[in-house]
């Protein structure tokens, strides 16, 4: 499944089913071969993990800047975890980024879809679907 992103759309929701063959793609920028691993430790004592992987393509004929926010929910759309791939491509450069989040395991098991957020574009300007200036979250 491909779907085209751009400054107005850059947010899409995906089933856990849809996410194994979702193809993301901006006018910069390809992402494919998401991944998400749940792993649910057989000890009451350790937190479940999830490891969270994809492939990024750069197609812009400039060096990129890109974030893919990941974030599971559950049925009723709650936020149970998020993880964020970020790094940068050189023109035609395809790399796979992964990470890992420690959660709870009954928040693991309450994981229904996911919501995917990417920004991206060249290092001298603004990320693309960002409006003008980055904003912070603030802790806590």
């Amino acid at each position: 499944m491909e779907l085209f992103l751009n400054e107005a759309h850059n947010t899409v929701y995906l089933s856990k089913a849809e996410l194994a063959s979702a193809q993301l793609r901006t006018d910069i920028l390809t992402v494919y071969d998401l991944c998400i691993e749940e792993w649910i430790p057989a000890t009451r004592d350790e937190p479940a993990i999830v490891n969270v992987a994809a492939s990024f393509h750069c197609t812009h004929n400039t060096k990129v800047g890109f974030c893919l926010m990941i974030i599971g929910r559950n049925r009723a759309g709650v936020s149970l975890w998020a993880c964020a791939l970020s790094g940068s491509l050189e023109p035609s450069e395809a790399y796979e980024y992964a990470d890992s989040v420690l959660i709870s395991k009954r928040a693991i098991r309450e994981v229904h879809d996911f919501t995917l957020i990417l920004h991206g574009g060249p290092p001298d300007g603004p990320p693309e679907g960002s409006g003008s200036e980055p904003t912070s979250v603030p802790a806590g």
